[in-house]
C-alpha cells in the first residue's frame, strides 16, 4: 500500500479490518433494517386485510341478527294473536258449558218435579 505521493504505508499504521469492517457492517445493518421494514410492511398489509375481513363478517352477522330479530318479533306478534284468539274461544266455550250446566240443572229439577206429581203413591 502506498500514499497518494507514492510513499509506502506500513500495515501497522492502518489495520486492514478497520478500513473494510465498518463499511460492510453498515451495509449489513442497512439490509437487515430494510428486510425488517419489508417484513413489517407485509405483516401490516396482511393484518389490515384480516381486519377488513373481520369487519365484513361482523357486518354480515349484524345484518343476520337484525333479520332474525325482525322475524322473531313477527313470530311473537303472531303467537300473541293466536293466544288471544284461543283465549277468546276458551271464554266462549266456558260460557257455553256454564249455560249447559245451568240448563241441565233446571231440566233435572223439572224432571224431579214432574216425577213427584205423577207418583201414584203420592196422591191423596
Amino acid at each position: 500500500m502506498t500514499t497518494s505521493d507514492g510513499a509506502p504505508i506500513s500495515s501497522q499504521s492502518v489495520p486492514f479490518e478497520t478500513l473494510h469492517a465498518p463499511r460492510s457492517a453498515a451495509a449489513g445493518w442497512t439490509w437487515l433494517a430494510l428486510l425488517i421494514g419489508a417484513a413489517s410492511l407485509g405483516s401490516s398489509v396482511l393484518l389490515w386485510q384480516k381486519v377488513d375481513g373481520m369487519k365484513e363478517l361482523l357486518a354480515r352477522q349484524a345484518l343476520d341478527a337484525t333479520t332474525q330479530a325482525t322475524e322473531a318479533r313477527a313470530l311473537a306478534r303472531e303467537s300473541q294473536d293466536l293466544v288471544r284468539d284461543a283465549s277468546a274461544k276458551l271464554s266462549v266455550m266456558e260460557v257455553r258449558v256454564n249455560e249447559v250446566s245451568l240448563q241441565r240443572g233446571q231440566l233435572d229439577t223439572l224432571v224431579q218435579n214432574g216425577t213427584l206429581r205423577d207418583d201414584p203413591g203420592d196422591r191423596h
